[in-house]
């Protein structure tokens, strides 16, 4: 079941309540609305197919569907009541915690229940990712017919400013090369692990990272130098230093709540070849429990045939969430991080149409990067 990851997030925003630390409301309500939408989503298609639920699971399935609609519920009223508290007076973009902490422990505790008695149960648990029986010619092939149907589609669909986005190409600048560079690597204190894992695809893939600070672009990008295009949300083009470093990544922006633009012109990216780097989670929940894989970068990948390649960290971001003093973030920052790349995980062999295929796939991606990070740590 893809809701796990939900609840782990909830429980380290739990742990920084107790702790007597206080929420970052905008991050806090779209943990709690994506928790509030998955958790419905599953809840409904349990009673949508009860009839085709063995007999003797029925019970369990049902009071699944029972408590993960009740956490649906209650992660959607969380959100509402954090977007509304008021702000503290010395830090505007917090709230305090402490009133959230019961209702973000018991949602967290139904979605670990509600997942516990449906597991094993086929026709409800998430359709496992089918292995490829095709050979390189094979998967070239159906490759290449994807990408030409996802470029006629858009010929008539994007404007001039989109196709002067994908004929961009690949960075190539004074930023590319720096953070390529060995010293860099080493004033970071970054290790680099598999990251020559990404050419084995055969062809050009989608680097999918767990996202956990602003400054995962950059980090990112160190030790290696494949060339990789940067979906980014559109704000970051505002702060400091951030907006010409992603200028010479050749980045392009996505803006919340409209990103139509940007995955037309990400579908020409992948259509022409170009290597890319996607947040799965979309977003940073500011937790040390990365944010659940959407299945948007799921849809796209296999509509190109594009391979992902996931990739794990060592120190995902405590932030102020936690309820982490200063100082702690001051000497946690001082320790040595590693970067872990998987395996590329293949594509052309699923189907585009199916909604399996495009759930598996991203609770795949979910999964590895969570081995990968196990990894990363151990290092």
């Amino acid at each position: 079941m893809p809701l796990g990851g939900y609840a782990d997030v909830l429980e380290e925003l739990t742990l920084g309540v107790r702790a007597g630390g206080t929420l970052v409301p905008q991050s806090a309500t779209e943990v709690l609305e994506r928790t509030s939408a998955a958790a419905g989503r599953v809840a409904r298609g349990i009673e949508h197919g009860i009839d085709e639920i063995p007999v003797a699971r029925r019970a369990d399935a049902s009071e699944a569907a029972r408590l993960l609609a009740r956490a649906a519920g209650s992660s959607g009223r969380g959100a509402a009541a954090i977007e509304a508290a008021p702000r503290l007076l010395v830090r505007r973009l917090e709230t305090r915690g402490m009133p959230h902490g019961a209702m973000l422990e018991s949602t967290a505790a139904d979605i670990r229940r509600g997942v516990a008695l449906i597991d094993g149960i086929t026709e409800i648990g998430t359709p496992s990712l089918r292995s490829s029986t095709m050979d390189a010619r094979e998967s070239a092939a159906v490759i290449a017919t994807r990408r030409s149907a996802v470029r006629e589609q858009l010929a008539g669909s994007l404007d001039d400013d989109a196709r002067r986005v994908i004929a961009d190409g690949p960075p190539h600048g004074v930023v590319r090369r720096a953070f390529a560079s060995r010293p860099l690597q080493a004033m970071l204190g970054q290790d680099v692990l598999g990251a020559d894992r990404a050419a084995s695809a055969g062809s050009n893939v989608i680097v999918a990272p767990v996202h956990a600070g602003l400054w995962d672009i950059g980090r990112i990008n160190v030790g290696h130098d494949l060339p990789m295009r940067t979906l980014a949300v559109d704000w970051l083009w505002d702060l400091p230093l951030v907006g010409p470093m992603l200028d010479d990544l050749h980045a392009y922006p996505v803006s919340l709540g409209d990103s139509r633009r940007a995955v037309d012109i990400t579908r020409g990216v992948l259509a022409d070849g170009q290597d890319l780097l996607m947040y799965p989670s979309g977003t940073i929940p500011l937790t040390r429990a990365p944010m659940p894989a959407r299945t948007g970068i799921a849809r796209i990948a296999i509509e190109t045939g594009t391979p992902i390649v996931p990739v794990g960290e060592s120190m995902t971001a405590p932030a102020r969430a936690y309820g982490m003093r200063p100082a702690s973030k001051a000497l946690q920052g001082a320790h040595r991080s590693a970067m872990a790349w998987g395996d590329p995980i293949p594509t052309a062999h699923l189907d585009p149409t199916s909604e399996h295929d495009v759930i598996a796939l991203a609770a795949e991606v979910e999964s590895r990067q969570r081995e990968l990070s196990t990894q990363a740590r151990a290092h």
